[in-house]
């Protein structure tokens, strides 16, 4: 959607032009992702038929019934799990891809034009023009590119590759401003010689900004 505007300001001297053009898309895109179970969150591995080696002593025995004891658990990661770092996994889907991910992925653009004509005389003529557009994509994983290339393009999707794209939890919102400026003055000085001068301005701006960030001091929370 959009709308112009435009007419004389000085009659037959000054002319000015607007336009906008706005546009608003909403799309889901849904996708099988990898989550861990609730027994793994809990250090429960005996689902597993390798067996378990302790990290800390590779050499020595393994975990008995692949099971971690709760206080070989760091504590550090038992709060990063108590926080909700993963959503449980979706009733009657089983491993490895054990959860449907529902993303949402909108994108907002407002884009805004202006443009000045000016005759000072009959031999000189002066154009300007502004053009100012903000884009704000939200993409709804840390990783964009596995998103576009796994969940929006599709067409490398596997059964094997869906976990590769994104768990919800971990969005962001992508914004771009750009802005442009043109300034052309003409000078005719004969029918053989004619003089423009050009000057231009570009600037684009990007930032990357995740929802969870500055709302929670999670170095604290995480002790």
């Amino acid at each position: 959607f959009g709308a112009t505007t435009g007419g004389p300001i000085v009659h037959d001297r000054t002319f000015f032009f607007l336009a906008y053009e706005g546009i608003r898309r909403r799309q889901l895109f849904t996708s099988l992702q990898q989550v861990p179970t609730e027994a793994f969150l809990q250090g429960n591995f005996s689902a597993m038929t390798a067996p378990l080696r302790d990290p800390e002593n590779r050499a020595g025995p393994t975990f008995p019934g692949n099971i971690i004891p709760g206080n070989r658990i760091s504590p550090v990661a038992k709060r990063i799990l108590e926080r909700g770092s993963f959503p449980p996994a979706t009733p009657g889907l089983a491993a490895p891809n054990n959860f449907l991910a529902v993303n949402p992925f909108p994108n907002d653009v407002n884009q805004y034009n202006a443009r000045l004509d000016h005759r000072m005389s009959d031999a000189n003529v002066f154009f300007a023009r502004y053009g100012f557009t903000k884009d704000a994509l939200v993409t709804p994983c840390a990783d964009q590119t596995a998103f576009e290339r796994f969940s929006v393009v599709g067409w490398y999707s596997s059964p094997g590759d869906g976990q590769t794209a994104c768990v919800p939890g971990f969005g962001h919102n992508d914004v771009t401003r750009a802005q442009s400026l043109s300034l052309v003055d003409t000078h005719v000085f004969s029918s053989k010689l004619i003089m423009e001068i050009h000057g231009g301005f570009n600037r684009q701006l990007q930032s990357r900004i995740a929802f969870a960030s500055g709302g929670t001091d999670v170095s604290s929370a995480l002790g």
